[in-house]
């Protein structure tokens, strides 16, 4: 996984910053000894994403990712005017950096299903991202640390800066040389994961039957993702409401996949819930971790889950 990080950083050909960055993966994407396409993702963090950067950029790459040919994404991205500026913005820089020649259209789908597209607030008054990661190392923490949270992570904060000012580095093998790393332990972090992994197995479990073709055809629906994809971008709880035997499941189903990639994402049908306390309800799924644990395991807060039911499924959102 390679990485640019940047604070304030505008997703445009006239930016010089963004340009340099696209450059520096193309680079990177082309040098077989250090990028394997079929493995390896180019990542772009930045302190924050804006409505287009969110509704559409990010919708971009995922098309990339599950579209099964260049033709069939180009394709979808062109019955869009908005997906279709977004997409030049990143033809007109790769045609600049690879010395003025336009990539062919499977060049740049195959580039952009590298790419992610990510943003944290670790910045901000009260930043969300920070208040997962400090859940993260309080669950991380060994019985024997003599830090908390909050001082493990100011010391990790130290050691990067001083990383950074240095041109060093740090590998998962250094890094135990460290002061630091001897604050850590796995005793409630393992079976922590290994819970949140049982919580999805069962999910897939439950979308697997669900079909999105009929007699072989399969209906384009991406309109209506797109207004899924701007709900829940928008607001805390949206719910996909209709007549029994249109495609409500299948439709979830897609739209789970496709635009909550790299996001864990959680499916459970309505009837589980028929208990009166959430313990139970994890309990029967084979967890018994305490949910403050399960939510410490995940890296992004956005989490999706789909509560299946007989007419109105429904995908909640952060904000519990």
């Amino acid at each position: 996984m390679l990485l640019q990080l940047k604070y304030n950083l505008t997703l445009s050909a006239s930016n010089d910053t963004f340009c340099e960055v696209i450059s520096a993966f193309w680079v990177d994407y082309n040098n077989a000894a250090l990028f394997n396409p079929a493995l390896d993702k180019l990542v772009i963090v930045k302190s924050g994403l804006n409505e287009i950067e969110r509704n559409h950029t990010k919708v971009l790459l995922n098309w990339a990712k599950h579209k099964t040919s260049s033709q069939d994404f180009f394709l979808e991205v062109n019955r869009i005017q908005v997906k279709k500026e977004r997409l030049q913005v990143f033809t007109d820089v790769l045609t600049a950096v690879n010395q003025g020649v336009a990539l062919t259209d499977d060049e740049v789908w195959q580039f952009l299903r590298c790419v992610e597209l990510l943003d944290y607030d670790f910045l901000q008054t009260g930043s969300v991202d920070e208040a997962h990661v400090l859940s993260l190392l309080n669950l991380a923490r060994s019985e024997d640390a003599t830090s908390d949270a909050r001082a493990i992570w100011n010391d990790l904060l130290a050691m990067a800066s001083h990383l950074n000012l240095n041109g060093g580095s740090i590998t998962s093998i250094s890094v135990r040389e460290e002061p630091v790393y001897q604050q850590f332990g796995f005793r409630r972090l393992v079976p922590a994961y290994q819970a949140l992994q049982r919580l999805q197995s069962n999910g897939q479990a439950i979308l697997l039957p669900m079909k999105n073709t009929v007699g072989g055809y399969q209906l384009s629906r991406e309109d209506t993702k797109a207004r899924i994809t701007q709900s829940v971008n928008e607001s805390h709880f949206t719910i996909v409401a209709g007549a029994a035997g249109v495609g409500k499941s299948a439709l979830m189903r897609d739209w789970l996949t496709e635009q909550v990639d790299g996001n864990a994402f959680f499916v459970f049908r309505a009837d589980q819930f028929n208990k009166p306390h959430l313990s139970q309800v994890l309990t029967e799924q084979g967890v018994n971790a305490e949910l403050e644990e399960l939510f410490a395991c995940l890296s992004r807060p956005a989490i999706a889950i789909q509560v299946e039911v007989i007419i109105r499924p429904a995908l909640y959102r952060p904000g519990w």
